[in-house]
């Protein structure tokens, strides 16, 4: 996978980036990769900054962001605060964001099981139905989801190139078949986060729930969809919360739509090869084992219904 660059981003530029916003003299520290569209630097422990890769896709998700994460604070969704975002390109040649700083760490670099993570994904789903109603929704009206396709445009695909056999493909195409007629109508979207994985939850030192960050796939889509990129225990623990304050739209196919988005996850990053810097949710491998993992959840309850 080809990935375009970032910007040139020397000591002296990222300096005079400070000097822009009078953040000047903060050590500048950059901090591990935990996804493909930015880099990401400490700023003398208080502030975030983001940097997007020089392409179109990279640059709209930040500037995406911009428009979000203002209405989201102001729904009280527990988010770090954007403090700037400079599109002028004065200084480098794609726009950048300077955020709050979260004390912790993301959940996923704990690497903990879902089961030991269950209170936080509970909090995680209390805070999506706030993301999901926002009381003034008019400032993010305009922003749309990336459309990645549908499994079914890639099975037949995979069983020619040999990852499964013809028979494997045609057994998936049925399941496929099976749950696109529960697929949420357009009436019924909410706006979302789009990108819902451990990388952006973050916790705090006790490991308990701190915020939700990373709001460049955010859009108008099926609330569900939320509730997928993460291990299938952290999707039903999401689910129970949110439940109890209120249902999905058509609540009663929500984990249809849930083993669907999944589905279409995994057929886009089978031809992905092994990368050990992405996240749990850009490897294929691991969730295909999470479905096997987690068997005795598929086959009881509301999901036995979908499979």
């Amino acid at each position: 996978m080809q990935l375009p660059d970032f910007p040139d981003l020397t000591p002296e530029i990222l300096q005079s980036l400070l000097e822009q916003h009078q953040l000047a003299g903060l050590d500048i520290t950059p901090l591990p990769q935990t996804g493909i569209f930015n880099r990401v630097y400490d700023l003398g422990g208080k502030w975030i900054l983001r940097i997007p890769r020089n392409a179109p896709p990279f640059i709209e998700a930040l500037t995406k962001e911009s428009v979000a994460v203002p209405a989201l604070t102001a729904a009280g969704v527990t988010t770090p605060e954007l403090r700037f975002f400079d599109g002028s390109l004065q200084i480098l040649p794609v726009p950048y964001s300077i955020y709050e700083k979260v004390n912790g760490v993301n959940l996923e670099s704990l690497q903990r099981s879902p089961a030991e993570n269950a209170e936080v994904w509970e909090q995680v789903g209390r805070e999506l139905v706030k993301v999901h109603h926002l009381p003034d929704p008019t400032a993010v009206q305009g922003l749309h989801l990336e459309d990645v396709g549908s499994p079914e445009d890639w099975i037949e695909g995979f069983a020619t190139d040999g990852h499964f056999t013809l028979e494997e493909a045609r057994w998936l195409q049925s399941w496929v078949a099976r749950l696109k007629p529960y697929v949420l109508p357009p009436e019924h979207h909410t706006f979302r986060h789009g990108d819902m994985q451990g990388t952006n939850v973050m916790v705090d030192s006790k490991g308990e729930f701190a915020a939700l960050i990373d709001w460049g796939a955010c859009g108008w889509g099926d609330p569900a969809h939320d509730l997928v990129g993460v291990p299938l225990q952290a999707s039903q623990n999401m689910l129970e919360a949110y439940r109890k304050i209120q249902p999905l739209p058509d609540d009663e196919t929500a984990e249809a739509r849930i083993l669907l988005m999944n589905l279409q996850h995994l057929c886009f990053l089978i031809p992905r090869p092994a990368l050990k810097e992405v996240s749990w949710a850009e490897r294929p491998m691991s969730r295909w084992l999470d479905m096997v993992r987690h068997v005795n959840l598929l086959t009881s309850g509301n999901w036995k219904k979908f499979l």
